[in-house]
C-alpha cells in the first residue's frame, strides 16, 4: 500500500471515530443542548461585531455625504439616529439576555441621548420571548435539588412575565400558598459574561471612530450591577432589606420572599394581584389615580435615597404594580429587586444635605458639596438636572416672580427654540457626559433613578411640583429623623414653611409653564426638539 494512500486510510480513519464519538456524545438531549450553547456563545459576537461594523458605516457614509451647514443635515441626522437605533433594537431582540437589559438602561437615559435611540430602545420594556417551560425544568431541579411536582400543587407552564434574564410563572404550593416563581434562563449567566466584555469592547471601537463619543463610562458603570442582578440569593437579600424597610406601610408594600425555595437561579416569592403602571388605561378604568400613583413612585424611591442605605435602581414602569389596599386606597407594590446600590451611611447624609442645598439655592454650600466628589465644575448642571432649578436664580423657591421676569419670558422662549441647532445639542450631550464621567458610582445610580422617576412622572401624568416637594420632604425627614427633641423649634417650622412656599409656587410654575408651552411650542415635534432643553435653557438664564 502506497503512502499516500495509507495516510488517505488514517485521515479517513480518525474521521470515522470522531464522527462517532461525537455523535454518541450529541446523542444525549442534555449534551446536544450544551454543544448549541457553545455554538450561540460564539455567533452573538459575531452578531454584535457586524451590527457595529453596519452602523458604524451608516454614520460616517450618511455624514460624510451632506454638510454640516446644508438645509439637509437635521434631515440626515434624525434619520440616521433612526435607522442605527432600529437595527440595535433588532439586535437587541435577536440577541436577548443582557443586551435587553443593555436596551433598557440606554433607553432610560434621558440626558444627552439623541431621542430616536431613546424611543426606539424603549421597546425592550416590552416583555422578551420566552422559553419552553421544560428547559426551566432542568433548573428548578439542579437548584433545588426536588421535582417541581414535589413542590407545586400546581404551575401555570405559560409565563405572566419574560423579561431579559428570567421569566417568571404562577404557582401553587402545597399548603395552598400562590406564588411567583422567577425562573433564569440557563444560559444566561454564560452569554452575560460574553456579552459585556462584547459591549465594552464595542465602546472602545466606537469612540476610535468617532473621537466625539462620551459614554464610554456607560458599561462599566452598571457591570457590577447586572453582575448582580444574576444571582438570585442577592435579590432575595435585597426584597428581604426592603421589605423591612416598608414593613407596617399601607401606601408601599414589597412582596414576601420564600428563602428556603430560592437559590442563586430561582427567587420565589408572593404572588401580587395588580395592575402594572405602564397600563394606565387600566387604572383608569379602575378609577385609580395616576397622578396619585406618580406621587408614590417618587415617594418610595425617595424614601430609601433619603433615609436608607439602600436603592433600588431599576424603577422602570414594568418593575412596579398597583392594587387598593385595605382602605381602597392606590398601593405600590415594588418587583424586580435585582438592581440595588449599598452606600455608606455617610452618603446618604451628604445626599441629604446636597438636595437640601439645592432647593433652597444655597450656591455656596452646593458647591462645597460638590467639591468633595470633584464635580464643583458641574454644580449648575446638576442642581438643573436633578431640580430643574438655576442656582443663580434671583427669585427664590416660595417666592413671586418679578412682573418683569413674567413679562421676558416669551421672548426667551421664542429665542432659545430659535436658536437651537446641533452644536448646542452636541455642546450638550459633551458637557453632560464630563459630568456623568466625573459621578462616583453611588451618584451615578441616584441621576439614573431621578432621571426615570422623571419620565415615569411625566407619564403617569404628574406633575415636577409633586416630585420635587416629595423629594424635599423626603429628604428632610431623613436628615433630622430622631432628632425631634435636639432640633430646635425654629428650624422645624422653618421647613415647614419652606416646603408650603415650595409647593406653592411648584403648583403655580407647573401652570405657567404649561400655558406657554401650549402657546409657542406648537410644531415643535417636527423639529424634533426636547422641551425639556428649552426649559432648561429657560430656568438657566432665569435671572
Amino acid at each position: 500500500m502506497s503512502l499516500s494512500l495509507l495516510r488517505r486510510h488514517k485521515l479517513v480513519s480518525c474521521a470515522c471515530i470522531g464522527g462517532v464519538a461525537a455523535g454518541g456524545y450529541l446523542a444525549d438531549a442534555k449534551r446536544r443542548r450544551k454543544a448549541m450553547q457553545e455554538v450561540r456563545g460564539v455567533t452573538r459576537s459575531v452578531n454584535m461585531v457586524c451590527s457595529l461594523a453596519a452602523i458604524i458605516a451608516d454614520y460616517k457614509y450618511s455624514f460624510w455625504r451632506v454638510d454640516r451647514n446644508s438645509s439637509d443635515y437635521d434631515r440626515v441626522y434624525h434619520e440616521t439616529n433612526l435607522r442605527c437605533a432600529q437595527r440595535t433594537l433588532r439586535l437587541c431582540r435577536r440577541l436577548g439576555g443582557y443586551y435587553i437589559k443593555f436596551g433598557q438602561m440606554v433607553s432610560s437615559l434621558y440626558a444627552g441621548i439623541p431621542r430616536e435611540w431613546t424611543t426606539t430602545l424603549a421597546a425592550c420594556q416590552d416583555k422578551a420571548e420566552p422559553v419552553p417551560f421544560s428547559e426551566l425544568v432542568e433548573v428548578i431541579e439542579e437548584d433545588l435539588g426536588r421535582d417541581p411536582r414535589d413542590i407545586f400543587r400546581e404551575i401555570d407552564e405559560h409565563p405572566i412575565g419574560a423579561a431579559s434574564l428570567a421569566q417568571v410563572h404562577r404557582a401553587v404550593l402545597k399548603n395552598g400558598e400562590e406564588v411567583a416563581v422567577k425562573i433564569q434562563y440557563p444560559t444566561i449567566r454564560k452569554y452575560t459574561l460574553i456579552d459585556m466584555r462584547d459591549c465594552e469592547w464595542a465602546t472602545r471601537v466606537v469612540k476610535f471612530f468617532f473621537p466625539s463619543f462620551e459614554f464610554t463610562w456607560f458599561v462599566p458603570k452598571f457591570r457590577q450591577n447586572v453582575v448582580e442582578e444574576i444571582d438570585f440569593e442577592i435579590e432575595k437579600k435585597n426584597m428581604e432589606t426592603c421589605r423591612e424597610f416598608f414593613e407596617g406601610r399601607d401606601d408601599i408594600y414589597v412582596p414576601k420572599v420564600y428563602p428556603d425555595l430560592c437559590s442563586h437561579r430561582i427567587c420565589m416569592m408572593e404572588f401580587i394581584h395588580g395592575i402594572k403602571v405602564s397600563n394606565v388605561k387600566k387604572l383608569r378604568e379602575e378609577s385609580i389615580s395616576t397622578r396619585r400613583v406618580a406621587q408614590l413612585c417618587v415617594q418610595a424611591f425617595s424614601d430609601m435615597m433619603f433615609q436608607t442605605n439602600f436603592l433600588h435602581v431599576d424603577p422602570h414602569a414594568g418593575n412596579l404594580l398597583v392594587r387598593t389596599n385595605s382602605h381602597g386606597d392606590p398601593q405600590l407594590v415594588l418587583l424586580d429587586h435585582g438592581m440595588y446600590n449599598y452606600v455608606d451611611p455617610s452618603f446618604t447624609s451628604y445626599l441629604q444635605e446636597l438636595w437640601l442645598a439645592m432647593v433652597s439655592q444655597d450656591h455656596k454650600e452646593v458647591e462645597r458639596l460638590c467639591r468633595v466628589y470633584g464635580m464643583e465644575d458641574f454644580a449648575q448642571l446638576l442642581s438643573l438636572s436633578l431640580t430643574g432649578r438655576s442656582l443663580d436664580a434671583q427669585n427664590k423657591f416660595g417666592e413671586e416672580m418679578s412682573e418683569e421676569l413674567l413679562e421676558s419670558v416669551e421672548d426667551r422662549v421664542t429665542e432659545t427654540v430659535r436658536n437651537i441647532t446641533m452644536d448646542v445639542f452636541s455642546k450638550r450631550i459633551g458637557v453632560v457626559a464630563s459630568m456623568m464621567n466625573a459621578m462616583p458610582k453611588d451618584f451615578t445610580y441616584v441621576f439614573r433613578v431621578v432621571e426615570m422617576l422623571k419620565g415615569l412622572v411625566h407619564f403617569l401624568g404628574g406633575s415636577e411640583s409633586d416630585r420635587l416637594s416629595i423629594m424635599t420632604s423626603s429628604a428632610v425627614k431623613g436628615k433630622y429623623a430622631g432628632q425631634a427633641k435636639s432640633v430646635p423649634f425654629y428650624v422645624t417650622w422653618q421647613w415647614k414653611l419652606h416646603l408650603l412656599f415650595l409647593r406653592l409656587q411648584l403648583w403655580l410654575n407647573d401652570l405657567y409653564i404649561e400655558y406657554y408651552v401650549r402657546n409657542y411650542l406648537k410644531g415643535s415635534y417636527e423639529m424634533e426638539f426636547d422641551p425639556e432643553v428649552v426649559f432648561n435653557s429657560l430656568l438657566k438664564t432665569n435671572k
